[in-house]
């Protein structure tokens, strides 16, 4: 329901602005402003981001990159134009999400023009540059700790398919991890073979996370937000049976908030993995092949450092 709230308020605010009469240009020729459409925000949750690119008809602007609103994630929902006599203006709405608590801030960023292709001479020509204001924003986190009510199951803008391939590599991974330890000990206890043998118990929960992250990272990386799916899944379902809790319909601060009780180092990794998956899952974010190795390498030290020891 919060999400639904959300993306109603990002529309309703782009879809207000078309409707109320529009401002005049900036009497500047080269302009560059960054607005929020406000300085509380929650974490991961979207809110309406702004900028506008005012330039004279005699200069030609470099091109926008996106990822000059780091340490931000951003979705563009549109672009917009409008020139008079003298300038012109670029208008462009995004929806942005914080992952950090706290204060976060977006330093000033810069843009740069040349003359225009028929307006430059022959002599070398002046660079003009114009920087926008710092941009303060406040992030809450998305649950009163208080009175962190139901469950909200997450979503996000992929489906996750059943995981066919990986089941079957899971399962001949088990039973080939099965059959060596049948056989080392039946070698430890050769006087033993005409005896009955006991039953070898079930590899645990942490012998198949770690056999499907192995799966996933040597398969090739040529589906990396479904990679970040899978490893997601994986990690939640193995918090399910190592901890107890219900991790696969839990946000990653209810888990947060449901395993206080590990040490520092596994939390921070923990708190890794979930910041990573949620930045594909949530605000779809194009992971690297780096990123997804930098994910596994997390989600198993994860579990190599909370597994259990009899």
């Amino acid at each position: 329901m919060r999400r639904l709230i959300c993306a109603a308020t990002l529309f309703a605010a782009s879809g207000l602005s078309a409707c109320d009469e529009s401002p005049p240009i900036a009497a500047e020729d080269l302009h560059l402003r960054i607005t929020a459409g406000a300085t509380e925000v929650e974490l991961g949750r979207g809110f309406p981001l702004t900028v506008v690119r005012v330039w004279s008809r005699d200069l030609a602007p470099s091109d926008w990159e996106d990822r000059a609103l780091a340490p931000l994630s951003v979705r563009l929902l549109n672009v917009s134009r409008r020139e008079n006599d003298r300038r012109v203006e670029e208008t462009r709405t995004y929806a942005a999400y914080a992952f950090a608590l706290g204060d976060v801030t977006l330093p000033p960023r810069a843009i740069s023009a040349t003359p225009a292709p028929d307006r430059r001479s022959g002599a070398a020509e002046t660079i003009r540059t114009a920087a926008s204001a710092p941009l303060h924003l406040r992030v809450g986190p998305t649950l009163d700790p208080s009175a962190p009510g139901e469950p909200e199951l997450p979503g996000g803008p992929l489906r996750e398919p059943f995981p066919w391939r990986t089941a079957a590599i899971v399962a001949v991974a088990a039973l080939a991890a099965t059959a060596i330890l049948v056989r080392r000990a039946r070698r430890a206890r050769p006087h033993e073979t005409n005896a009955e043998s006991a039953p070898t118990p079930p590899p645990g929960p942490d012998v198949e996370a770690l056999a499907r992250l192995r799966a996933v990272r040597d398969r090739a990386a040529s589906d990396l937000p479904a990679d970040f799916v899978e490893t997601s899944a994986i990690v939640r379902e193995y918090l399910a049976a190592r901890f107890d809790v219900h991790a696969p319909e839990m946000t990653s601060e209810e888990i947060a908030v449901a395993l206080a009780r590990l040490e520092a180092s596994p939390r921070a990794l923990l708190h890794d993995v979930g910041a990573r998956c949620d930045l594909v899952k949530f605000a779809a974010a194009p992971p690297t092949a780096a990123d997804r190795a930098c994910l596994l390498d997390a989600a198993e030290r994860f579990v190599v450092e909370t597994a259990a020891r009899e």
